[in-house]
């Protein structure tokens, strides 16, 4: 006599089970929907996370940086420009020069990174959408102006306009032993400021944006530059761009894109992520041992129908498949309604930012979330293999019940 799984799944758990399992199985269920929860909503919060930090990065940063590979700067020279203008998908060369520098302003002073532009900084339109007050200006009837951090704004009183108070900027200069006059011992110049940025805590409270011929007069760098930022094309690959960008100027430049310059911040987000998920792995496990018991105890309490099933044709490959089934019942079904809970928890989160970040920010305010389908993947296949296992196992020994004495 045949028997099918259906008739058989019917027969062993269509009797009442001890009410001992019964909150068992609920508890496994439940470990493994709570860690599926957290799982994806945690991997999630790291993405939102992530995607902030790229932004307000991008916002200063360019698509591709070209510094130097030997010493802090390097002549910008015809040959250079014509090189890089030759090569397809990059829309813009910025010159930079950069360098630490003593500002003064209404009695006040402090160091301060002073970023020295080329004229074409200011078609940056995301870094334009940053500036909180005063104007994105740096050229203007002949007239230089500086862009402020918003830190170095409130920490020294600047006002905009600031019409009678000019900033001062201090650097020494390259003196000979024999030089005794003080006033040729530091270059002195002077600018207003005509906007305040805000971008990012270390960028507002470090950095002031000047016109390249500026920066060049007070660092006496001439035609030399500390790096040169590119901004590629829409819908060009930026590590395309990249990759033709160190092909043509060989190794004595260094040649960034975005990620890389920030690599040991996305580095960090990324280890910690992992950690995260292997933790909460670390629940599911325990989770499905549960698993493991309940169908352990439910293989002793059934020893009498198992041997009534083989007796009358029932396969030891039907019995496997029967109890497998079960364990995969049980931790599937906690999985997947932790995880439909997860992703809607998620989904409301990222659409509408009901839970707020609980700081005075005005660029985000509420909790970072970002649903991305690799993390309900991996959610997903630790589930499945974390339930198998924990089946298996029970499900090896169901098959080897066969009690005639219990008949």
């Amino acid at each position: 006599m045949n028997v099918s799984l259906f008739m058989a799944r019917r027969y062993i758990f269509s009797k009442k089970k001890r009410n001992f399992i019964n909150v068992i199985s609920t508890v496994a269920m439940g470990v493994v929907g709570l860690a599926s929860m957290a799982l994806i909503i945690l991997l999630s919060v790291f993405n939102g996370l992530e995607g902030i930090i790229r932004g307000l990065y991008n916002d200063f940063d360019p698509d591709i940086q070209i510094l130097s590979a030997e010493g802090k700067s390097f002549h910008y020279s015809d040959s250079l420009q014509f090189i890089l203008q030759e090569i397809a998908g990059i829309d813009r060369v910025t010159g930079v020069i950069e360098n630490n520098a003593l500002i003064r302003y209404n009695g006040n002073e402090r160091v301060v990174r002073v970023k020295g532009v080329e004229g074409n900084f200011v078609d940056n339109s995301k870094f334009s959408d940053n500036i909180r007050q005063g104007e994105f200006v740096l050229t203007k009837e002949g007239l230089n102006y500086a862009l402020v951090g918003g830190g170095i704004q409130y920490d020294m009183g600047i006002k905009i306009p600031s019409a009678f108070q000019m900033l001062q900027f201090w650097f020494p200069k390259l003196i000979t032993p024999s030089t005794t006059n003080p006033t040729k011992m530091v270059e002195v110049l002077y600018l207003q400021p005509s906007g305040i940025f805000q971008i990012e805590k270390y960028y507002d409270e470090n950095y002031v944006i000047v016109p390249i011929e500026f920066a060049s007069k007070l660092f006496g760098y001439g035609n030399r530059r500390n790096m040169l930022e590119i901004t590629v094309e829409e819908n060009r690959d930026i590590k395309d761009v990249q990759k033709q960008i160190y092909s043509s100027l060989g190794e004595k430049f260094i040649v960034k894109n975005g990620d890389q310059i920030h690599e040991s911040i996305y580095k960090t987000l990324k280890v910690e992520k992992l950690f995260v998920y292997l933790i909460l792995s670390m629940v599911i496990i325990i989770g499905s041992v549960n698993i493991y018991f309940v169908l352990t105890m439910l293989i002793i309490e059934k020893e009498k129908d198992i041997s009534i099933l083989k007796s009358i044709g029932a396969s030891d490959k039907l019995i496997f498949q029967l109890f497998m089934k079960q364990g995969l019942l049980l931790g599937l079904f906690g999985a997947f309604l932790g995880l439909l809970i997860g992703v809607s928890i998620s989904f409301v989160q990222e659409k509408f930012g009901i839970i707020s970040m609980g700081i005075q920010n005005p660029l985000h305010s509420a909790y970072p979330v970002k649903l991305e389908f690799i993390d309900l993947i991996l959610s997903v296949l630790i589930v499945l293999s974390v339930t198998f296992l924990a089946s298996f196992l029970p499900a090896i020994k169901a098959r080897k019940k066969f009690l005639v004495q219990g008949l």
